[in-house]
């Protein structure tokens, strides 16, 4: 289509577009704009890359006398012949990959010591590292000592006591424990030791990079890519013509030439559209 003023007068020759010694005539026309349909055929095609080919346009004017013909006036033009492919896209991503981390956390030796009878009993509570919790399925009371005595007999039986959880507090942000020596006889002495052994875990990010191969873009079929919900970017990576390369984000909507780039976010796609309207405008 050429557009522009006083493109074709009345009662004259209509214009005509030559290219490579053939000519074509106008499917519209009108002062203003005048429109041809050329066939792809005629140009050559490569695979890859743009070229470019020369035409002639004749436009016919009026002359000053009846007697004499229309004055023809050229005008040359440049056409940019596109390949048969249209190009390559790759797709890099940074990656948010969770990791557990886990480290052993133990307690204090708590020490519970009591003769004479009666009991003692030897609290204390434990808060993980900031940042991690305790993981309450591997926690471990853990009793190192546990002794007694009545007279001339050491066996522990005579000790009731033992290490346990301290009213109960055992959450994944707390845990207190209690060590406790205990006899019910004033002949009677008691020892117990003990401490807490539990696991921390805490959630770290790992960045991972990806980088796909290029794969072929083609005119006649968009291209539907995935977008990660935990990706810290996803660029994609476009070359035309095998001669301009773009990167853009994949989240991003953009219209380069020849080329639409539409997220749908809801459906964590990206879509890449190639034109495939060639209606003039």
């Amino acid at each position: 289509m050429i557009s522009g003023v006083r493109l074709h007068a009345s009662g004259v020759t209509p214009p005509k577009l030559k290219i490579r010694e053939i000519e074509f005539i106008p499917e519209e026309i009108t002062d203003v704009s005048i429109g041809f349909v050329v066939p792809r055929s005629i140009f050559s095609t490569d695979s890859k890359g743009t070229s470019f080919e020369k035409g002639v346009v004749t436009l016919y004017r009026p002359s000053g006398s009846w007697l004499t013909r229309p004055d023809a006036i050229q005008f040359s033009l440049l056409f940019m012949v596109l390949p048969a492919e249209l190009g390559t896209y790759s797709v890099s991503t940074i990656e948010s990959v969770p990791r557990q981390e886990e480290k052993l956390f133990t307690g204090n030796t708590l020490i519970a010591e009591k003769n004479g009878g009666g009991g003692q009993a030897i609290p204390e509570c434990y808060v993980p590292e900031q940042g991690y919790k305790f993981d309450l399925q591997r926690v471990k009371l853990v009793k190192t000592k546990h002794t007694a005595y009545k007279d001339n007999d050491t066996s522990p039986g005579t000790n009731a006591g033992g290490i346990f959880y301290h009213e109960g507090v055992k959450t994944d942000g707390r845990i207190c424990i209690q060590v406790v020596a205990t006899t019910g006889c004033t002949e009677c002495g008691a020892h117990t030791e003990g401490h807490l052994e539990v696991v921390m875990v805490r959630t770290v990010y790992d960045e991972k990079v990806t980088a796909e191969p290029a794969k072929p873009l083609t005119w006649q079929e968009d291209v539907q890519l995935r977008l990660l919900k935990n990706a810290i970017s996803q660029t994609i990576v476009v070359r035309l013509f095998d001669e301009i390369t773009r990167r853009l984000p994949a989240t991003s909507q953009k219209t380069l030439q020849f080329l639409t780039i539409e997220p749908d976010p809801r459906n964590n796609s990206v879509f890449l559209v190639p034109q495939r309207d060639w209606t003039a405008r």
